[in-house]
């Protein structure tokens, strides 16, 4: 067989293989760790179920429960924004810095997992309901300015060896980004996609000037574009900006892979509003793969003020939670492009160091997945394994043992057939631990 007659045979193997993954995706689980070092800093032991003390790096004990990928955000300038406004308890995690985010990028990576950069382009935090421009950003031209900050970030994160492979341009997008004094990306003011005026416009350059830097500079990697579900009493109104927005983006030709999306259920409602969303998007939006990168359920007590209160049903307890997870999971798995699950805070632990000077937060987290009064780990924190289905088991297939065998990247490259991540070997897939 000549060269180019392998080749040739290679690429088709890897479309043909590329096309059956596409229709039986693999699986993203995990949660945004985002202030991980910061608690580490601290000096915060991380427990078990049982209460052991969980020894070495906690990214590996979460691989060790299953996970597989981790979300991690980042600002402009955290900290001209908090010297500017002081530390209160609304801004103090938002802190995370390029340096921060590039030596946790490499530990994830380094540990063999997936990296979810979430881009918020602004100095503190976004959200449906504000999308502050940073403050060192020129308001005249602030689509080249994103542009060129998102070059730079990717280029840093490359070259420290913390190439994302999932990438949210912008966070919770519903009403747009970047806005200032005069809301020039502020999409509507009622947060719906309408399809004309200046502000829209505004948004779509900037969000297409975000997407084309990643795939300039990470063009393997997923672009997410990421709404949240809205505080509405049914399940309609409370789809209807994720329900909208793809549309518009396909209209105006907007270069994504992913439909990123934010449910929390003392915020957005019950389980059945997600999956009445869920059903939308798969049937409309059938080139787009979905995750929910934003989720999770009280484990202590139930949030005053809560749009809706799901405690009868799930119990603010461990064991609700646990239910809650599961309940969750049954639901995502009735929709097999959903591929990724990420659980919002998950590493919120402030047992050894609450009610003290040095604690990382004013107040600690009630809906984690360790708990700030015992410090031990969740039940539900053991059970999200489960979105991975059977892929559990080629995670722990041992790699291919002869030396001597090619192994190939889903793109075609040839790699180390010991490397971590999914590759091709003898015309199947493998997952390298």
């Amino acid at each position: 067989m000549t060269l180019l007659q392998h080749f040739k045979r290679l690429l088709l193997t890897t479309l043909c293989l590329t096309c059956a993954f596409c229709v039986k995706a693999q699986h993203f689980v995990g949660g945004d760790i985002s202030m991980l070092p910061y608690y580490e800093t601290a000096g915060s032991t991380y427990l078990d179920n049982n209460g052991n003390a969980i020894s070495g790096d906690l990214i590996d004990y979460l691989k060790q429960q299953g996970w597989n990928s981790l979300r991690v955000r980042l600002f402009v300038d955290p900290v001209a924004y908090r010297t500017k406004n002081g530390s209160t308890f609304w801004n103090e995690g938002a802190r995370q810095t390029l340096d921060d985010v590039t030596a946790l990028g490499k530990r994830i990576k380094d540990a063999g997992l997936a990296f979810m950069l979430d881009l918020h382009y602004s100095d503190t935090w976004t959200d449906p309901g504000k999308h502050l421009a940073p403050l060192g950003w020129n308001s005249s031209n602030l689509a080249a300015e994103l542009y060129n900050y998102t070059k730079t970030v990717l280029q840093t994160l490359k070259g420290a060896g913390a190439t994302p492979d999932f990438i949210q341009v912008g966070n919770e997008l519903n009403c747009g980004m970047l806005w200032d004094k005069l809301y020039e990306g502020e999409a509507s003011n009622s947060c719906y996609a309408n399809t004309t005026g200046t502000k829209m416009d505004n948004f779509i350059s900037y969000l297409k000037k975000g997407c084309q830097a990643c795939r300039e500079e990470c063009p393997d990697a997923k672009i997410v574009f990421h709404v949240a579900m809205e505080y509405k009493t049914t399940a309609n109104a409370a789809s209807w900006a994720a329900k909208t927005w793809p549309q518009t983006l396909a209209d105006k030709g907007v270069d994504y892979d992913i439909i990123g999306l934010s449910y929390y259920p003392a915020e957005h409602g019950p389980l059945n509003y997600l999956t009445t969303l869920l059903t939308y998007l798969t049937s409309h939006f059938p080139d787009k793969q979905l995750q929910l990168v934003e989720t999770g359920y009280p484990h202590a007590y139930y949030p005053g003020g809560a749009n809706y209160n799901y405690a009868s049903t799930y119990p603010a307890t461990d064991a609700g939670q646990l239910n809650f997870t599961n309940a969750l999971l049954t639901e995502l798995k009735k929709f097999p492009r959903v591929t990724g699950l990420y659980w919002w805070f998950p590493e919120a632990n402030e047992y050894w160091k609450k009610n003290t000077n040095t604690q990382v937060t004013s107040g600690w987290y009630n809906s984690g997945l360790w708990d700030n009064q015992t410090g031990k780990a969740m039940k539900a924190l053991y059970q999200l394994k489960n979105f991975r289905g059977d892929e559990l088991t080629a995670v722990n297939r041992p790699s291919v043992s002869a030396p001597t065998t090619v192994a190939y990247s889903l793109h075609g490259h040839p790699v180390a057939a010991t490397a971590r991540g999914l590759y091709i070997v003898n015309g199947r897939k493998v997952i390298g631990k």
